[in-house]
């Protein structure tokens, strides 16, 4: 979900430790998912993917603000490069695999969950589907693009706040931002 480590080891302040949030972000997913031992902490798994996102995206689009070389154009590129490829050949396996095995009815429902998840909208979708006569969780096939969707819907608002405010106020205005947003982020 976040920057790849190559990403990071561009620039000059790799984070080794980021790395490891990662791996154990992963094995808090997997353990979820493969119900061991009755582990709840898929969802924190995904939150920490989210938080390591937004350290990184914030890190990278701040700095090249602050050196006038921030392009909407690179970094969507950037984005899409390393998103969609994965993802259109997720879907893209899915479905075949999905006409084999489905009953019509249900390869219905998975072929709208991959124009969902390819329009980086599954979140809105499964939001819509949550009712008493919509299926069980377990039987969406790509139940894990919501995230995917979320961070996609970040990555088209967050930049253009940040570029913004930037704009606007400079480095003082993005640093309260940033400071509002963390008091924000942690009420419920």
């Amino acid at each position: 979900m976040a920057e790849t480590a190559g990403d990071e080891k561009a620039g000059t302040n790799y984070h080794r430790e980021i790395d490891g949030l990662r791996a154990v972000s992963v094995v808090a997913i997997l353990l979820f998912h493969l119900e061991v031992a009755k582990l709840s902490g898929g969802f924190i798994g995904v939150d920490v993917f989210f938080v390591i996102s937004g350290f990184l995206i914030t890190r990278i689009i701040v700095s090249s603000l602050e050196t006038g070389r921030f392009s909407f154009k690179d970094f969507y590129i950037r984005r899409s490069a390393r998103i969609l490829p994965a993802l259109v050949a997720t879907v893209g396996l899915v479905l075949p695999v999905a006409m084999y095995l489905q009953q019509p009815a249900a390869l219905v429902h998975t072929a709208q969950e991959g124009v969902f998840a390819l329009l980086s909208l599954s979140n809105f979708f499964y939001w819509t589907e949550s009712s008493y006569w919509a299926p069980a969780a377990e039987h969406y096939v790509l139940l894990h693009t919501w995230s995917l969707g979320v961070e996609e819907q970040f990555y088209l608002v967050y930049p253009l706040l940040l570029a913004f405010v930037h704009r606007i106020a400079g480095v003082r205005g993005l640093t309260l931002l940033l400071f509002g947003l963390a008091i924000l982020g942690t009420g419920q």
